[in-house]
């Protein structure tokens, strides 16, 4: 047979197979559209957990030689200036009262008075606080059976270029007894200069206060047993900045600082190589401090488990030199900067703890030569003394059921067509460590509903050559057969929680380096109603 004959017995055999399709259609067509079953390979979900999403972005520090480290910086405030500078006293008690019989007329001052007055604040010997929360109480008593104007002034004050006052109209006194008024006074954002009238004091503040019968009251004669009694009292001083000599007295603190490295570590333990630490003390207060850390630990919230530092450091006294005051703003603080290494220590034990928090004790001597400065000591609220406890962790560790937990999400838009078929998960595993894992579909809550798997897939590790680099991949396919019950699961849920815990062969420790990772993809083989 010639080839165009070839070609035009072919070209009759496809045109006949298409009428005859054809024909079945049409003597087939029914009053529903018309449905097939169709296999297809679709993309379900993709995930990659590499050493960044284990131990946060902004913690991991990639080597010259592409080997990992951390790098973190915990920094704990040692020092509450509101410890340091106390003041609770009463500023003026003064009983007003006229010695002669007048008579006095609607608005006639009866009184006018400054009040220098030396608060008692022990060793402590301020000239200057600038209020970041100040609270006063002003009492009056009044037996003077009229209503009385009062105005209280603290020369002393200064905000904006005014001095503080204030104006308050007390009640008269009757038959049975006098009236009383009490008044709370805020001086919040006030400089309130403590050196006196003559400017050569300490703890001293001036104020003045001013009585007057009250506009609109009817004349009195007033005699000597009528009396007007006038209490003013800080309740409340917390400082934004102080100046002075803050006297020559113990200290004792306490305090935390909050740390989100390990908190994808949900389980299990690891063994770290070593560790390297520094403890940098920055003080941007005017004054000398002889300071003892008496304890540092790592405290694990989920576990209860606290991990005390065994370091020479830790009660051995440490002495802090003043900073310098070049300028009127913290910003013209020059700190002084104290730098101890941690070296001789079981810091690796406190990280292996997986703590979520730094705990501390202190005891100090602020002033411990006395009055050096000659009442120049300083301190701003917004930074006392800092710990900065530098952290290099090589990660060079082992590990022994370490759980370690990643989110994705599931693409099972279906429209309500799939019928059958299963999953298919392809798992690449970079890392050193063999892997245990189990996926589980979460609700809307992420609360688990279910798993994939009726038990955990071990994964072996990477391939590991004689120096402890990995090579390549261990690759991994696993099966999950597709009941109608997960089916529906996946199609009312798409949240998906990755658990995988990390085991070392034989406890060895393992350098990761940048490129490891966990490669994740599932498909889906399934029959589909098209």
């Amino acid at each position: 047979m010639d080839q165009n004959s070839s070609i035009r017995k072919l070209f009759f055999t496809i045109a006949t197979g298409i009428l005859l399709l054809a024909l079945s259609l049409n003597s087939c067509r029914k009053d529903d559209e018309l449905r097939w079953d169709s296999d297809l390979l679709v993309p379900i979900m993709h995930s990659s957990l590499d050493v960044w999403d284990i131990f946060g972005d902004t913690n991991v520090v990639e080597n010259a030689d592409q080997s990992m480290k951390l790098l973190i910086e915990e920094t704990i405030d040692m020092l509450d200036p509101d410890k340091v500078i106390q003041v609770h006293d009463t500023l003026s008690a003064e009983l007003f009262n006229i010695p002669l019989y007048l008579e006095y007329f609607p608005g006639d001052q009866l009184i006018k008075k400054v009040n220098s007055v030396a608060m008692d604040l022990g060793d402590m010997e301020l000239t200057l606080a600038r209020a970041r929360v100040a609270t006063m109480k002003f009492y009056v008593t009044n037996t003077i059976q009229r209503r009385l104007r009062v105005k209280y002034e603290m020369l002393s004050s200064e905000k904006d270029g005014k001095h503080f006052e204030i104006i308050e109209d007390v009640d008269a006194a009757t038959a049975s007894g006098p009236s009383y008024s009490v008044k709370t006074i805020h001086l919040d954002g006030y400089d309130i200069n403590m050196t006196g009238i003559d400017g050569m004091q300490v703890n001293t503040v001036v104020s003045q206060t001013t009585v007057w019968l009250h506009p609109d009251a009817d004349s009195i004669w007033i005699t000597p047993d009528d009396t007007v009694l006038i209490i003013s009292t800080f309740d409340e001083l917390k400082v934004e900045y102080a100046r002075g000599y803050f006297g020559e007295q113990n200290y004792l603190g306490s305090g935390s600082s909050f740390m989100d490295v390990f908190g994808n570590f949900k389980s299990g333990s690891f063994d770290l190589d070593h560790v390297n630490a520094q403890l940098k003390i920055s003080n941007y207060t005017g004054m000398d401090v002889r300071m003892s850390l008496d304890k540092l630990s790592s405290y694990n919230n989920e576990n209860h488990q606290e991990v005390m530092l065994n370091d020479p450091l830790i009660g051995s006294p440490l002495n802090i030199r003043r900073a310098i005051e070049k300028g009127p703003t913290l910003d013209d603080v020059l700190p002084s900067i104290e730098f101890y290494q941690m070296n001789q220590s079981n810091l690796d034990e406190l990280i292996e703890n997986r703590p979520d928090s730094l705990r501390f004790d202190l005891s100090a001597l602020i002033n411990p030569l006395g009055n050096v400065s000659s009442g120049n000591d300083f301190m701003y609220f917004e930074k006392g003394i800092l710990a900065s406890i530098g952290l290099e962790i090589p990660l060079n560790f082992s590990a022994d059921n370490l759980r370690i937990e990643d989110f994705s999400t599931m693409n099972f838009d279906d429209d309500g067509r799939l019928k059958s078929g299963k999953l298919i998960a392809y798992v690449d595993n970079m890392f050193p460590f063999d892997l245990d894992i189990q996926f589980y579909i979460l609700n809307e809550k992420r609360e688990i509903v279910d798993s994939l798997f009726t038990e955990k897939n071990h994964i072996p590790s990477g391939v590991i050559d004689a120096n402890g680099f990995v090579k390549m991949p261990s690759k991994n396919v696993l099966t999950i057969p597709l009941s109608q019950e997960k089916i529906e699961l996946l199609r009312k849920y798409s949240d998906m929680l990755i658990r995988a815990e990390m085991n070392s062969a034989g406890n060895k420790t393992y350098q990761l380096y940048q490129n490891y990772n966990l490669d994740i993809r599932i498909v889906g083989d399934v029959k589909y109603e098209l």
